[in-house]
């Protein structure tokens, strides 16, 4: 009784002193003035917008432009826009604040939601069986560090994440679906899920999903009117068509950790985006094909198996992704590693490479610069093979033949 008490205790204060760093980080951006630069400040602008009556030019580049200069004294702006005009009206709720209160107010939510999450989805993830193990891997996962310092949304998409596969594990597909069509502020993330779910022809969870999208569609057609819907469409399709175009600068599409990015390094512009939607399907009939035609025992690791490689997909095919956003994968790598009893070694030498690539990066990054965002495109090929492994991985699970039921019921 007295280690069990000194073991929780002391797992208290690991988590009380792993607060105590994420706001500290939060607060150091605030004192050394780089929180202004951060991505905070364009969702920040965008909400300013919405909330003073200039959602109908949500989309228009030099207003954002100029009203970045007036609330963070950019001289132009850092990043633009890009989400749905239903987050803005959402983010117009911290746009009453000024922006260094709703950078940390901003702040404190991520946290709250990175703690969430750890609790959430612990009952789906006995391994690393001690606590402090577990939460170990969770605040280690250096992307989420990126997400909370740059006050970015990808946090919140874990959690909506983590809420669908809690509801399919329990059979509320319609509810789970809701819960990912909550997540299409970040729709480049959301959709390509959404469609492998359609080819499995789960009807219920795409209700839920079509119900959610419909009510996010009316709130951003509230929020800027036809017109700005028009222009965000407009904006959406520059975007792809010309990407390398002056005003696109800060997306980087060669920075982004996805095929995307790949393509972008290895092929000339004229052949990036067919190149990119062939590959795109290819993989997501992959996948869908292969997890429509596994079935396994419901207590084995197919569920999980199968929602990770649909996660993990999603992130290789998005055509907009950055390091944040690989803030996704955490919840792939921890449901892989409690699903399976005996851990593959390839499986567990792919999750840690996973798990630090990114702060690798990030680290030659800072040390010499902007071309060493090029080795970014290497996450791809582990993250494919983190996918293969796990359809491997299922078929070599044993089966019951006395109750076997689809994946995902």
């Amino acid at each position: 009784m007295h280690n069990s008490s000194s073991t929780k205790r002391d797992v208290a204060i690991a988590l009380a002193v792993t607060v105590v760093l994420l706001l500290g980080s939060i607060l150091l951006g605030v004192l050394s003035g780089e929180a202004t630069g951060y991505d905070f400040g364009t969702l920040y602008s965008a909400g300013w917008m919405v909330r003073h009556g200039m959602g109908a030019t949500l989309y228009d580049l030099r207003e954002q432009a100029r009203t970045q200069e007036i609330l963070l004294g950019r001289g132009s702006a850092n990043v633009y826009y890009l989400q749905p005009p239903f987050e803005a009206l959402i983010l117009s709720l911290l746009a009453g604040f000024s922006y260094v209160t709703a950078y940390l107010i901003w702040g404190v939510i991520n946290i709250g939601l990175w703690i969430y999450f750890i609790f959430l989805i612990r009952p789906f993830t006995p391994r690393p069986e001690q606590t402090f193990g577990y939460y170990s891997v969770c605040f280690s996962f250096f992307p989420l560090w990126v997400t909370l310092d740059l006050g970015q949304t990808s946090i919140l998409l874990l959690v909506l994440y983590s809420l669908v596969f809690k509801n399919l594990k329990r059979n509320r597909d319609a509810r789970a679906g809701l819960f990912l069509g909550m997540g299409l502020f970040r729709f480049q993330l959301v959709l390509p899920f959404a469609l492998i779910f359609l080819l499995w022809r789960k009807w219920k969870f795409l209700g839920g999903f079509i119900a959610a999208a419909l009510s996010c569609a009316a709130l951003s057609a509230a929020t800027v009117g036809p017109k700005g819907v028009a222009s965000y469409v407009y904006f959406m399709l520059d975007i792809a068509k010309n990407p390398a175009h002056a005003a696109y600068v800060p997306i980087t599409p060669w920075a982004m950790p996805n095929l995307r990015g790949l393509f972008d390094v290895l092929l000339s512009p004229r052949w990036i985006n067919p190149a990119l939607a062939i590959c795109s399907m290819f993989i997501i009939l992959s996948v869908s094909f292969w997890w429509r035609k596994e079935e396994h025992h419901t207590t084995s690791p197919g569920v999980e198996l199968a929602f990770s490689s649909a996660v993990v997909t999603s992130v290789i095919i998005g055509f907009h992704v950055h390091s944040y956003d690989l803030s996704l994968i955490l919840l792939p790598v921890l449901l892989v590693i409690g699903a399976i009893k005996e851990m593959d070694r390839w499986l567990l030498m792919l999750s840690v490479a996973i798990h630090v690539y990114p702060f690798a990066v990030y680290l030659l990054v800072t040390a010499y610069g902007g071309p060493y965002l090029l080795l970014y495109p290497l996450l791809v090929p582990l993250l494919m093979l983190f996918v293969v492994k796990t359809a491997f991985i299922a078929r070599e699970a044993p089966r019951s033949a006395s109750h076997v039921s689809p994946v995902f019921g």
